[in-house]
């Protein structure tokens, strides 16, 4: 649980949805979300209306050759974050599948490195 005056990054993994639900619920208590080879709960009944993630950033990897995640879930999402959530996107496409690799760990602690110090920008 966080106190009011936290702010996290939220990452989120496999089956690991909490991150994702916790953000489109709620995205102003977040400093970010990370989504490595995982995907939008789609069917959660939470809103991903046009601009809900409005200038939160968010990183997305997804395995072109991803053998767990439905193809058109993974696509879903892929076009939610680029075309609709508002999100400062940074999206990665990686030809591997849906195992992590030490190159999405870097791209994650690369990310994380970069995100904004103080309060959000849902905070303004």
């Amino acid at each position: 649980m966080t106190r009011p005056d936290q702010r996290h990054a939220a990452p989120a993994r496999h089956v690991d949805a909490h991150a994702v639900l916790a953000a489109l619920s709620e995205p102003s208590r977040y400093a970010g979300l990370g989504t490595l080879h995982a995907t939008l709960p789609f069917d959660a009944g939470l809103p991903t209306t046009l601009d809900r993630l409005a200038g939160l950033p968010v990183l997305i990897v997804q395995g072109s050759a991803d053998r767990i995640i439905p193809t058109e879930l993974e696509a879903r999402s892929w076009t939610y974050l680029h075309e609709s959530s508002g999100a400062a996107l940074t999206a990665h496409k990686t030809p591997g599948g849906h195992g992590m690799t030490r190159n999405d760990v870097d791209v994650l602690a690369h990310w994380i490195a970069g995100l904004p110090a103080g309060p959000s920008p849902h905070d303004q």
